[in-house]
Order: structure tokens, then sequence, then C-alpha cells
């Protein structure tokens, strides 16, 4: 064997052993899901229209369109189609693999790529740079000096590197550097009017220069070799990933303005890095796909089960609008920002339609449809039912304060209990009770179950009768834990009733009593018949016709800690009124602004309509303030009172965002 297939099977050797450690590296790093982060997912891919599976190069246009090359052209996006711009280009323009564009102050649109360089005109010509006039293959940035002047780097595939100036008609050139591996993937120009290079080294060489007039000084620390720059709007200074954190440049040095809890795989480094309106760090990187930054320094990358999400992610920049966007050989990726999120689950088990949900004093969260699922920070949703030949149809769920949650089966009306670690089915309800179950609670340690035939109560391991004698041949409506922690009932024709000191008693509410809510003050609010909400206030009911207030008939409602009522019906969308502003109508005062806002599927809901066979708990507040509602076709959460809500838009986005 030769010498130059030993050093083959070396370096080969070398290279199985470095990716291993990032392989290792990467496990030892949570994950994060854009779910997590309140984002919704959509990707376009070959399927929706691209000429090829890898997308480069993003631009936003000051019409407000979307331009990025798909391998073949110069796509187009206002948000709603596409739109090939290079295809009536004459053969000479390239076309292919087109890595870098901009648009100039006059409406030009500049492009370089492996097969040279192309500008088209205001009036939608194109014309070729050609070697005469400067042009370039390979891969290229763009970026405006102090003076107006449009500067272009391009990584050439003969390993060089040539920074040149567009003038009197071409690019001149200014330097032309050797360079031992990698390619050119940012240029920028600071406060002092100094040009600065990010290269993609993969470790071979430092990976940030800074220009002199006359040749790129490397700037390097003993503590990172790999990074790349950045912007913020409306902040003139230069920005650095690195491995480890997040720098500023102050004067002649870099200050570290965040510390990574833990430093990022390198792989073949990092490509891009924008910030969000929340200040989330994106960061692309080459081998690894896309890493989230929290302002608090927490990473984590991103994941998801809707969409297989590429390793290699050429840029990332966000919107005005919160939207954030990346490309790489999957596709476009837009991640935006709504006031409801869309929970993955739907689209990973489709037959998982969520009918009930609840939290346990761990904080998870379990959902009860064709099966159980639960979901915990950090994690994707689990499936707790893996036999497709017992998985039952759940119609409610409680959840435990040691964790897990108590659950019933609709049909036969069983009583199981699921854990992380088990799920197993432990009582039946008595003969005669087999009607479809409305609601459940637990109170002091009591499971109690609302279902057709009657309430239920779990006593010595078994389901036993425990309703009012009142209510004796009548339906229950709802179940809840009211002021003090007392259990209400409510009922068909005979109204509510309260547990008190083991016996039922009136609540002075008559008729049907359909939902009842405690709010945070402690006081009961309900609905009686149809559309009547109903507050519990020093003993008296006040009540109220909710069609005056805009609120959908046959609602389920929950009062949130930050103020709201929310309420949901069996179509439309759901409504949020002020809580304060509705206590005050309900005593009278018709002029007071109810602060109304409905939320439907523009706002993120997958649909407007309430889960099929199911009447409670499809609306819930968890332990973070977060709005959950399960519609027909999925489950979503949000904290609008909390986030700005922007109208949905075409592809309003800037480069970064501070």
């Amino acid at each position: 064997m030769n010498g130059d297939a030993w050093k083959r099977i070396i370096w080969c050797l070398v290279l199985a052993a470095g990716t291993s450690a990032v392989v290792r590296a990467q496990e030892r790093l949570p994950i994060i899901s854009p779910f997590e982060l309140g984002y919704s997912l959509r990707n376009w891919t070959m399927v929706d229209g691209l000429k090829g599976p890898y997308v480069a190069g993003f631009v936003q246009v000051r019409d407000g369109a979307l331009l990025f090359s798909d391998s073949e052209g110069l796509i187009r996006y206002n948000g709603i189609e596409f739109e090939d711009l290079i295809a009536s280009a004459e053969p000479d323009v390239p076309r292919r693999n087109i890595l870098a564009i901009h648009e100039d102050s006059d409406g030009r649109i500049w492009t370089a790529g492996l097969h040279g360089q192309a500008v088209r005109e205001p009036d939608g010509s194109w014309v070729a740079i050609g070697s005469d006039r400067g042009g370039r293959n390979g891969v290229g940035k763009f970026a405006h000096g102090p003076d107006g002047r449009l500067w272009c780097a391009v990584s050439s595939p003969s390993r060089s590197l040539m920074v040149s100036v567009h003038e009197d008609g071409r690019f001149r050139p200014v330097l032309e550097k050797p360079v031992l591996s990698g390619y050119v993937q940012e240029m920028e120009f600071d406060r002092e009017g100094r040009l600065w290079l990010s290269v993609a080294t993969q470790g071979e060489g430092p990976s940030v220069y800074r220009f002199d007039g006359k040749t790129l000084l490397p700037e390097v620390a003993a503590e990172w070799r790999m990074g790349t720059l950045f912007r913020k709007e409306g902040d003139l200074r230069l920005w650095l990933v690195t491995p480890h954190g997040i720098r500023v440049r102050d004067g002649d040095g870099w200050r570290e303005v965040v510390e990574f809890s833990d430093a990022l795989p390198e792989g073949n480094g990092f490509s891009a890095c924008v910030v969000d309106g929340d200040g989330n760090y994106w960061i692309a990187t080459r081998s690894l796909g896309l890493w989230v930054c929290q302002p608090d320094g927490r990473v984590g990358r991103l994941l998801s089960e809707e969409v297989k999400f590429p390793n290699l992610v050429r840029d990332v920049f966000t919107g005005r609008d919160g939207t954030v966007w990346f490309n790489g050989e999957n596709g476009l990726i837009q991640l935006r920002r709504q006031p409801f999120t869309l929970w993955p689950q739907r689209q990973r088990h489709q037959r998982a339609a969520i009918r009930a949900m609840a939290e346990d004093g761990q904080e998870t969260l379990w959902f009860g449809g064709v099966g159980i699922y639960s979901l915990r920070a950090g994690e994707f949703a689990r499936q707790h039912w893996q036999d497709d030949t017992t998985i039952p149809n759940i119609y409610g769920i409680l959840g435990r304060p040691e964790g897990g949650a108590w659950f019933v089966t609709g049909g036969s009306g069983r009583l199981g209990v699921v854990t992380t670690d088990e799920q197993r089915l432990i009582a039946r309800p008595p003969r005669g009770f087999s009607g479809p179950v409305l609601d459940l609670v637990e109170h002091h340690g009591d499971v109690w179950i609302a279902e057709a035939g009657g309430l239920l109560r779990l006593q010595d391991g078994a389901l036993v009768s425990a309703g009012p004698e009142e209510s004796a041949g009548d339906r229950p409506e709802c179940l809840a834990l009211g002021p003090d922690g007392a259990l209400y009932a409510g009922f068909r024709a005979k109204g509510l009733f309260c547990l008190e000191d083991g016996e039922w008693v009136f609540a002075g509410l008559d008729g049907r009593v359909g939902e009842l809510a405690l709010a945070p003050d402690h006081r009961l609010w309900a609905r009686r018949g149809e559309n009547e909400l109903c507050w519990l206030r020093d003993d008296e009911w006040l009540r109220v016709d909710a069609d005056e207030m805009g609120i959908v008939p046959e609602f389920n409602m929950v009062c949130s800690t930050e103020g709201s009522i929310w309420f949901q019906g069996l179509r439309g969308p759901v409504i949020r009124i002020d809580r304060e502003a509705a206590e005050a109508w309900l005593q009278g005062d018709r002029t007071v602004d109810l602060k109304l806002r409905t939320y439907g599927r523009a706002e993120g809901l997958p649909a407007e309509q309430h889960p099929y066979g199911s009447r409670k708990r499809t609306l819930m507040e968890d332990s973070q303030g977060r709005i959950w509602v399960a519609t027909v076709q999925g489950s979503a959460h949000g904290c609008p009172p909390t986030r700005p809500e922007v109208p949905p838009k075409g592809p309003t986005t800037n480069r970064c965002r501070s």
C-alpha cells in the first residue's frame, strides 16, 4: 500500500472520529421545537412547485416579496405564488446554483453563484457579468460600502477569495487572497467603514478577517476559531456568534454579551445568525441544522415532528412580523408567529383527534382522544398506547397532583390511570351507567365523574353512584370545584348543587346548568341554558343573555389568570372578553368596553369547530398561562393577551431584527 493510500485512510479515520465527537456533543445538548417557542411551521418543497430540492440565497425586495434561488432559477414569492424571474433571460445569463442575491437602491438585483454573476435591471432585463467585467464563479456575498458603492466577495473553485468593488460598469478587483478551504459567508462594514468578512474554513484557519485597505487581517482568539458575523437592525456595531456565545465589537475588541449554557458542536461551522423580537438568536450551521439561543443563554437544536429540518442551513433571517425563514436541502421553511400555535401532534398521529385536555401537578400536559398523549417541556409528544388493537377512545381526562392522569373511556365509561411509566384500567361503572362521559374532577382525593346516567365517585377501587337525591333521574351536565374547594354539579333540569359536609344542597341556580368555571378571585361563573351567562356575587346569581355580549351559544369557558374569560362554542371562533368588564356588564353597565376579541383560523387555530363527541375540557389554561383549544382538526395553544398580535400578511422580512 503506497503512502497516499495510507494518508487517505488516516484522513478518513480522523473525519470519522471528529464526526463521532460532534454526534456525542449534539446528543448532550437539548432540543427545542418551534411549537415550544410559539411558532407555527410551513414548508415548501418541489411538491409545492420548487424546481430543485435545495434553496439558497435570500433577500427581501422593496415591495415586500421574497427572492431566493431554488437551484434552477431565481424565484419571487409574494406570499401567494412563485414566479421565476430569470426564466425569460438570455441563455448566457447564469441561473443555476445562485448563492447570493442583492437589491440595490435603484432596484437592480445582483446575483452571484457557481456559474457566474448577473444583474437584473429595473425594467426586468437581465445582463450577464462576464470575466471581462470582473465577474467570477463561486460563492459570493454583496454589501454596500459607506460611500454607496457595491462590493462583492467571491470564493472561487480555484480556492481564491476575490474582493472587488463596482465602478464604471464593472467589478474592479481590490484584493485576491488564496484560501486553504471554505467560502465567504458574510460581508459587513463596521461603524468606521472597515470591511469585515466571515469565511467558512471548517476549522482549518481563522474564520473572521478585517480588510485594512491592502490585505485581510485574521481576527481570532484562543477560545474560538469558528464564527460568523451578523448585524442587528438599528445597531451599527458588528456582532459575532462563536461556539461559546454571542459577542459584540466594542472599540478594538470583542465583548461577550451572551454565554451559551452549552458549547455548540462546531461541526463544519456556522453560516448565519439573526435575532428575533424576543431576543432569541437563530444560528444556522453547515452540518448540524438550526440552533436557537434564548436570551438567558439556553441553547437547543431546533427539531420538528412535522418536517425534517435540513442539516445544512445556508441562511436564516427574521421578518418585521416576527416570521423566521431559513433554507437548505429540504426546501424553504417558514416559522410564523400567530396568537395561537398548532400542536404538531395531529400531523404525526392522524388518528388522534383530541377530545379532552388536562395538566398534572408536575406540569405534564395530557391529551385524550383516540389514545392518550403527554407533552413535557423540551420533549416531543409521547403516545401511551402503542398496540392499535387496544387503543381506547378517551372522552374525559384529569391531571393528578402527583403526576399522571385519570381518564375515562368512551362507550363502557371505564376509569383508568396513566403515568409516564404505565397505563391501566381500574374500575367499571355500575350497571345502568354506560352513557357518554360529560365531565370529571378530583375533590379531596376522590375522583368524580359526570356521565349520562348520573354522578359517580371512585370509592375503595369501585365506581359508585353518588349524586343528590333531588336529581334522581336527571342528567348531570358539568362538574367543577368552586369557592373554598367545594364541589359543584350542574344538572339538565334540576339546576346547580353543592356538596357541603357530605350532603348535596341546592346552590341557587335552577334550570339547566351546562358549564361551570372558577375565576382566580374564587368567584363562580356558569352557563344556564344555551346562552345565559351567570356570575355568583355575594351569594347572589347575576344573569345576562350572552348573545347581547357577542358570545356564542352552548359555550364552554375558562377564567384565565391574566383577567379574561375565554369561550368556545360548538362552531365559530374562540372568544375572549375582559372579566372585570363582564362583571360590570352583569351589574347593569351596558356602556363598558368588553374588549372582545375573536380567534379563528387566521389567528392560528386549525379549525373553528368543536371536536366531535366531546363537550368538556376542550378549553384549558395551563400553569404557564397558555390557553389550549381543541378543535375538530387539532389542538393549539396561545398566550394572546401578552403577545403582540400581528395580522397575517405576505413575506415582509428584514435581514435581521433587534
